[in-house]
């Protein structure tokens, strides 16, 4: 029998307590999923000979590595990738951020929060005066918050800005969290064989961050996670589930 596989692959946090998987999270298009197993062996060469040869051979370390590819660009995936916390934007009035000083015609300056309106620009004088849109700025973008200073003129520097940002949007702050162990669960189908269904599990699974993170490419985004599949106590007396995982020809 032969074998071509495609499928879901869903992601559960692992409890560390009870050995189960918490809720499962379907992760998107994985066109890539691998599982590599590997041995380390200890071996002993004899002295009486004198050709050195090969008399015993014993397995002292087993290792199961996994990697896969993840093709859908959500803030879960992305949380997963970069050890991330994800939280959602709230709304803000600003009243007087204050941008860089010394500022000139063709400088861009960041607002600290994205999605803005009403924005007031203003100089320090002792009677602050406001700058003019679209001839001593212009709003670059509003959704990022970016703003192009055209004309400084006699104005007193730092300028400072008053505007409103609008809530929504999922900010992920990378590395925030520790490595989380997670049970990986494969639901397959062999379209090599009638599309008959394949089930391969990983109980305790610790994913290393992406490697590299690519938003500027001429090809869709990709984050490539690999980690290691870690023994697993809870299934030590369990002939059916294994130690590391299991495949099921379902």
């Amino acid at each position: 029998m032969y074998f071509s596989g495609q499928g879901k692959v869903f992601i559960a946090e692992r409890d560390s307590t009870t050995g189960q998987p918490k809720s499962f999270r379907f992760v998107g298009n994985v066109p890539e999923l691998k599982v590599s197993l590997a041995v380390e062996q200890l071996e002993h060469k004899e002295s009486t000979s004198g050709a050195r040869l090969l008399d015993f051979r014993m397995t002292k370390e087993k290792k199961c590595n996994l990697q896969f590819v993840l093709e859908d660009f959500t803030a879960e995936n992305l949380e997963m990738g970069m050890y991330g916390t994800t939280s959602v934007l709230g709304a803000a009035t600003v009243t007087a951020e204050e941008f860089p000083d010394d500022l000139v015609a063709g400088d861009f300056v960041r607002l600290a929060n994205p999605k803005v309106s009403a924005v007031v620009i203003k100089d320090s004088a002792g009677s602050p005066v406001t700058l003019t849109l679209d001839t001593h700025y212009r709003i670059a973008s509003a959704d990022f918050g970016t703003i192009e200073i055209l004309n400084v003129a006699s104005f007193t520097q730092p300028f400072t800005a008053a505007y409103s940002a609008a809530a929504g949007g999922q900010n992920v702050a990378m590395f925030t969290q520790p490595s989380k162990e997670r049970w990986i669960r494969f639901e397959g189908l062999n379209t090599a064989d009638e599309n008959k269904p394949v089930l391969i599990e990983l109980y305790r699974s610790l994913l290393d961050p992406q490697k590299e993170f690519s938003p500027i490419s001429d090809e869709l985004l990709k984050m490539d996670l690999e980690g290691a599949v870690l023994y697993d106590p809870t299934k030590v007396a369990d002939a059916v589930l294994g130690q590391f995982g299991r495949i099921v020809m379902l």
